[in-house]
């Protein structure tokens, strides 16, 4: 420790014989009146002494340059307050970190608070970014369950509402996920996240519903090869999302193949959904579907995937190769592919009458395949 404390010393003492602070006597005639002063707050960093700021990131070292500042007991940032070490406290400069947590009510001030009672207000600036959200952990949550936002910038107070103005209420917040309950009769579409520090709508639709062409509610099976025979509207494991949901339980040798979702036009599997400038513009679109593993995907799981113009000529030797290693622990997720990793490959041309869809496990390691997934759509990026 005392090493340390040696080692900051002498990083920061060119910054403190700058300022004019390690002189061996005083004027006799206190500065100002005695009365304390920020001059300005700039970085530790001797080299870049002349970088003076107006405001800071969270946890970031700081000096504060002015006069008659020795009395200094508390600095404070809004309404966070700073930890001193009375070593770095002169009359001239406060050496201090910005507090690593953001305020909760953002005045944009710093206060430094004196011995005498007395206290000086600086203007100052918390630089946090607004929310960002990257994505909805499970798109398709019901009314009174908990839905999971992932993302960064998540500080309390936080306010969550959905498409229709609905507020959610708030379970929990960390900086990279918020927790919430759905409210009764959330409207469909955008989720919107606001802090004291900024606003942020996802991308991503909750119960999206568009351009769906396959969520196994259908009233035939017309046109199915495979995937039709692992129907299932209930299981322990498994809470149904909106209905019906593919449920496959099979052990798998290693490079086995295995059909698990497979359907050529016409077919009751409706691809005329997938949306005529999703085949033209792949890259704007998003392969999306949710799934729960039962039994986690392991690492070395190949699942391949074909969405074209032929099928059974083409998908031999035409597909993308997807690699999961995925475990969501009993619970649904939405998982998103870019739609132009399959459509780059396959490029089909635009058809009235739909796609031919296959989905197949070939090359992966030896595993058991337990796991459900439902409502496979192309949705925009």
């Amino acid at each position: 420790m005392r090493a340390f404390i040696k080692n900051v010393l002498l990083y920061i003492m060119p910054l403190m014989l700058g300022a004019g602070i390690l002189s061996g006597c005083e004027d006799d005639d206190m500065p100002n009146g005695g009365n304390p002063t920020i001059h300005y707050v700039r970085v530790t960093d001797p080299a870049a002494s002349d970088s003076l700021l107006v405001g800071s990131s969270l946890g970031n070292l700081i000096a504060i340059v002015g006069e008659n500042l020795g009395g200094t007991r508390e600095v404070w940032f809004n309404d966070r307050q700073a930890v001193l070490n009375p070593t770095y406290i002169t009359d001239k400069t406060i050496l201090v970190n910005v507090p690593s947590l953001p305020p909760t009510e953002v005045m944009n001030k710093m206060v430094l608070r004196f011995a005498n009672g007395n206290e000086l207000q600086h203007d100052f600036v918390i630089e946090i970014s607004g929310p960002q959200i990257t994505r909805i952990k499970n798109e398709h949550v019901k009314d009174g369950e908990e839905l999971v936002l992932l993302g960064e910038y998540f500080f309390d107070p936080i306010k969550v509402t959905f498409a229709g103005g609905e507020e959610a209420e708030v379970v929990s917040v960390a900086q990279n996920e918020v927790r919430v309950i759905v409210p009764e009769g959330a409207t469909p579409g955008p989720i919107t996240v606001q802090t004291n520090f900024g606003k942020a709508t996802s991308s991503q639709w909750f119960r999206d519903t568009r351009n769906v062409f396959s969520d196994m509610d259908v009233s035939n099976t017309g046109g199915w090869w495979h995937g039709h025979q692992y129907f299932a509207d209930s299981h322990p494991n498994v809470k149904p999302l909106d209905g019906k949901f593919i449920l496959i339980n099979k052990d798998l040798g290693a490079g086995e193949w295995f059909e698990f979702m497979v359907a050529n036009p016409p077919s009751s599997m409706q691809t005329q959904n997938i949306p005529d400038d999703a085949i033209r513009n792949p890259s704007n679109y998003n392969l999306k579907f949710e799934i729960n593993t039962i039994k986690p995907l392991v690492d070395g799981t190949v699942i391949k995937m074909y969405i074209g113009n032929d099928m059974p000529g083409q998908r031999g030797g035409m597909f993308y190769a997807w690699k999961p290693n995925i475990d969501t622990k009993g619970q649904w997720e939405t998982v998103s592919i870019p739609f132009e990793n399959i459509i780059g490959i396959t490029n089909p041309q635009v058809s009235a009458n739909g796609y031919g869809v296959s989905f197949w496990f070939q090359d992966g390691v030896a595993m058991t395949a337990n796991f459900a997934v439902d409502n496979f759509r192309v949705t925009p990026k």
